[in-house]
């Protein structure tokens, strides 16, 4: 029930009252309890001009004020208040008003902090995803459930599994469970016995693929913010086979360019011997 239905619900029981105690009196008093009817007529009267007055200057304004902080508050672009016109509220519309603006001025502020981060974020993020593309090591950033955050293409192309592999899926369908959990246990109680976040923290290890086809050299830094919470962790890794086959090919490739090298001495020696007979 709205104040002002409940203010003439206040009023309608009063004026009833009256007419009722009223009525009682001229039945009980006979003919000269007459005479009380005009000053029933004068309360009556009074009370509905009193309520009138009420739900004018007080009633009415502060509904008004109410449905205005709520468009303000709620509205998407800037309006001002609206005049209440006559009323009995005093200073509060005013009050109201400047504070709606200095919540308004506050909320861009933030807006416009909140986009200065994401901006920063953004850029942060295009640094570190062209600094990722670079290295020939797999590269994972996941949060603290194992959640993959962040990938670089080494990984995809070392873990060869382009469906497991996107972001917010878990890595536990990429690699094993256990070594993964044991390396980040151990690095949180080195963390925790330690007073100050140390960059250099790792742990190195080994741990097999999901399917248990390959094993990876992996190792493990953890993600700690300014209060020293950790957020997550980041597991760099290589596959051994993939880079002792990339040393034998180096090999083969330079031990090709020795035997062409070797074979132009010879070509070239030869030649000067012959000139040399013929002179």
């Amino acid at each position: 029930m709205s104040p002002r239905a409940r203010l003439w619900l206040l009023f309608a029981s009063l004026a009833i009252g009256t007419t009722a105690v009223l009525a009682v009196a001229l039945w009980l008093g006979g003919a000269d309890a007459w005479l009380l009817a005009p000053a029933l007529l004068l309360i009556v009267t009074a009370q509905a001009l009193v309520w009138l007055h009420l739900d004018r200057r007080w009633v009415q304004p502060a509904t008004a004020l109410a449905r205005e902080i709520w468009l303000l508050l709620h509205a998407r672009a800037e309006r001002a208040m609206a005049p209440l016109g006559a009323h009995g509220l005093g200073r509060l519309p005013d009050a109201v008003s400047a504070l709606v603006r200095r919540w308004r001025a506050s909320q861009d502020d933030q807006d416009a902090a909140i986009g200065r981060a994401m901006a920063r974020t953004a850029e942060e993020q295009s640094r570190l995803e062209a600094l990722l593309r670079d290295l020939s090591d797999g590269v994972i950033a996941c949060s603290i459930d194992r959640r993959i955050l962040l990938f670089n293409d080494a990984a995809l192309r070392i873990l060869a599994a382009p469906i497991e592999l996107g972001l917010d899926r878990p890595l536990d369908r990429l690699l094993a469970r256990e070594p993964i959990i044991q390396a980040s246990e151990l690095l949180r109680e080195r963390h925790g016995a330690r007073s100050d976040a140390d960059p250099a923290l790792r742990e190195e290890f080994v741990c097999a693929t999901a399917d248990g086809a390959r094993l990876l050299r992996c190792r493990m830094a953890l993600i700690v913010g300014q209060d020293r919470a950790i957020g997550g962790f980041i597991l760099d890794f290589v596959d051994p086979t993939e880079r002792h086959g990339r040393i034998e090919r180096q090999a083969e490739e330079i031990a090709g360019q020795v035997e062409a090298l070797r074979r132009d001495l010879r070509r070239t020696t030869g030649d000067q011997a012959a000139g040399g007979g013929v002179a």
